[in-house]
């Protein structure tokens, strides 16, 4: 048999995951990063920044498919992501692992979110989908982190690592609500890591 790929690997990781496996912290804590994102959300509001995203969201149309926090209306459920990810990431007070020197939460949970609605997820797999997510996007930030210069190689070549490392992650946690299988979740990553500009 071949070697896998890292996509490869990490398709098999994900799909080997569920709620029944993650230890009590690891629900605990994904629990209160969504509250904590949500809060967040909340308060970036009233920001310019929120009013144009909202303006851009609600021009697009579209099918009424998951809830963006401070539009009335259900949204297709990629504006809903976009714009809760504005709005988790726009004060900066969203989580930073070390030495990942990212924020996870700020990108993951806006799509798992979105994704959960228009698939109709229950909590469980939320959870556990969020939980897989943010591995996957830690662990990649991590991979990038330079003892050396104690900073991440993203930025040192002019990059952003929470989009590049978020949008992994996100397509990893919306794959798993969407029911993918390994081979699916590969090709997810494939196209969020050709879409990842940072």
């Amino acid at each position: 048999m071949p070697e896998l790929t890292l996509a490869e690997q990490i398709g098999h990781f994900a799909t080997a995951s569920s709620f029944e496996r993650l230890p009590e912290e690891v629900v605990d804590s994904v629990r209160k990063r969504v509250l904590d994102i949500l809060g967040i959300c909340v308060a970036a509001t009233s920001l310019d920044t929120s009013r144009g995203a909202r303006e851009f969201v609600a021009d697009q149309g579209g099918h009424e498919q998951a809830h963006a926090v401070g539009m009335g209306d259900r949204v297709p459920a990629p504006m809903a992501a976009f714009l809760n990810g504005v709005l988790a990431h726009s004060l900066d007070y969203d989580d930073t692992p070390l030495p990942s020197v990212l924020h996870p939460s700020a990108s993951i949970i806006p799509a798992a979110l979105a994704t959960a609605e228009a698939a109709g997820a229950d909590g469980a797999a939320t959870i556990a989908a969020i939980a897989c997510g943010l591995e996957v996007c830690v662990r990649l930030g991590m991979a990038g982190y330079d003892e050396e210069s104690r900073n991440s190689v993203f930025f040192e070549h002019g990059q952003h690592a929470t989009s590049i490392c978020g949008a992994l992650g996100g397509a990893v946690a919306s794959g798993l609500l969407y029911g993918f299988d390994a081979e699916r979740i590969t090709h997810a990553l494939g196209l969020a890591a050709s879409m990842a500009s940072g």
